[in-house]
C-alpha cells in the first residue's frame, strides 16, 4: 500500500526540500498540488527542483490545464520527465484572473499518451466522489493510470466500490485531508474537499483498504506537517 504526504507551498526550495526529505523518511512519494488554497505556486517547477535536488523520481507534480494549451502542457511534461518525475496528476485547476481556455484533464491524458508509452511516465487524473457514479466512469473510461480519489466518507464508500470494475492500472489513491487545530485556520473558507479528524482518516483508510483497486493514500493537512507525518506513520505500522 503507497503512501504520499502533500507538501505545502513555500518559496524556499531549502524549506521545500527539507520537508521533502523528512516525508520521505516515511512516505513513498511526495506530492504537490498547483496554487493550493489560492497561494500562487507552480507545482511543476516546484517540484522539478525539488526532484533535481533530491536525485529521486519520488516526487509528484499536479499539472493544471485550466489555462495552458497542449503544445504548452506537453512541453511542461516533457521537461518533469527530463530531471527524473515518472509520475503527474493532471487536473483542471481554477483560472487564474480572467484566462480561460485551457483544455480538459482527459485530453491532457490523451496529448501525453506518447511519453507515457515511451518514458514509462504514470499520469492520472483526480475523481471526487460527490460526482456520481456515471460521472466518475466516464472520467475513468480516460484510462489514466492511476486516480486520485476526493471527498470519500464512510456514507459514500459503496460508490467507490462500485467504480473498482474501472480501476485504473496503477489504483486509487485516496486523498485523506485532515483537519488539526493549526491546519483548520489555513482552510477555513478556502477548502471544499471534504475533511476528517486525524482520527476518522485512520478509520476510514483503515476501511477504504480493504476495497479492491484502492492502492494507497495521499495524506495533506495544511500548516501541520506533524499531523502528515504522524498519520502517515500510523498507517505504516497497520496497513
Amino acid at each position: 500500500m503507497e503512501l504520499w504526504i502533500e507538501l505545502e507551498p513555500s518559496f524556499s526550495l531549502e524549506e521545500l526540500v527539507g520537508e521533502a526529505r523528512r516525508s520521505l523518511g516515511c512516505a513513498d512519494y511526495v506530492d504537490l498540488p498547483d496554487q493550493p488554497l489560492g497561494v500562487k505556486f507552480s507545482s511543476p517547477i516546484a517540484a522539478a527542483a525539488v526532484s533535481a535536488r533530491l536525485g529521486s523520481h519520488r516526487v509528484v507534480p499536479h499539472v493544471r490545464t485550466v489555462d495552458v494549451q497542449l503544445h504548452t502542457l506537453k512541453s511542461i511534461v516533457k521537461t518533469l520527465i527530463g530531471v527524473g518525475i515518472r509520475r503527474v496528476v493532471l487536473l483542471r485547476g481554477d483560472p487564474i484572473g480572467s484566462v480561460a481556455g485551457g483544455v480538459p484533464p482527459e485530453a491532457a491524458l490523451m496529448a501525453v499518451e506518447r511519453y507515457r508509452a515511451r518514458y514509462s511516465l504514470k499520469a492520472g487524473l483526480i475523481i471526487s466522489l460527490r460526482k456520481g457514479l456515471q460521472r466518475i466512469r466516464e472520467r475513468l473510461s480516460a484510462g489514466p493510470d492511476f486516480a486520485l480519489v476526493l471527498n470519500l466518507s464512510r456514507d459514500n464508500i459503496g460508490v467507490l466500490r462500485e467504480a473498482s470494475g474501472m480501476t485504473p492500472r496503477e489504483g486509487f489513491i485516496v486523498y485523506l485531508v485532515v483537519a488539526t487545530e493549526k491546519s483548520l485556520q489555513a482552510m477555513s473558507g478556502k477548502i471544499t474537499t471534504l475533511t476528517l479528524t486525524p482520527g476518522e482518516a485512520l478509520n476510514l483508510a483503515l476501511k477504504a483498504s480493504e476495497l479492491p483497486g484502492v492502492s494507497g493514500f495521499l495524506i495533506s493537512s495544511p500548516r501541520d506537517p506533524e499531523a502528515r507525518l504522524k498519520l502517515c506513520e500510523e498507517l505504516r505500522e497497520h496497513l
